[in-house]
């Protein structure tokens, strides 16, 4: 997970100056989650426990924290939990579509150029169902 890998200070402290300064939208609100992980001592990769734990943890071992702090009532499946976090990405990249930050194939091109996905979140909603 991201948070992890540059830090869960970091990002929580990110997250919340772009809901500050984008006039708090909710779909900006950061995580709770987090937040609680913080409290509890989770940094991320910088001392093995995050949203998953490392060290001699097979990978992709979720922290059992998580479930624990999490306000979901259960896990979600793989393919549920990728279409709620592309439709997620994708809903940001319309937003700026609308706002007139950039094209629609420029956005999914940025994608691909900065995050190395193999599309865009506009394209791969769209081919998910989702636009």
């Amino acid at each position: 997970m991201h948070a992890d890998h540059v830090g869960l200070e970091e990002d929580l402290a990110l997250s919340g100056e772009l809901y500050e300064r984008l006039g708090r939208p909710d779909r900006l609100r950061p995580s709770a989650l987090e937040a609680k992980l913080l409290a509890r001592g989770c940094r991320g990769r910088r001392n093995s426990r995050g949203f998953y734990v490392y060290g001699e943890n097979p990978r992709g071992t979720e922290n059992p924290l998580v479930s624990e702090l999490s306000a979901s009532p259960r896990p979600m499946a793989l393919g549920e939990a990728l279409r709620a976090m592309v439709a997620a990405v994708a809903e940001e990249a319309r937003c700026a579509v609308d706002e007139g930050v950039a094209p629609a194939a420029e956005i999914d091109r940025a994608f691909g150029l900065g995050a190395g996905w193999t599309r865009g979140p506009l394209s791969w909603a769209k081919e998910l169902g989702l636009a």
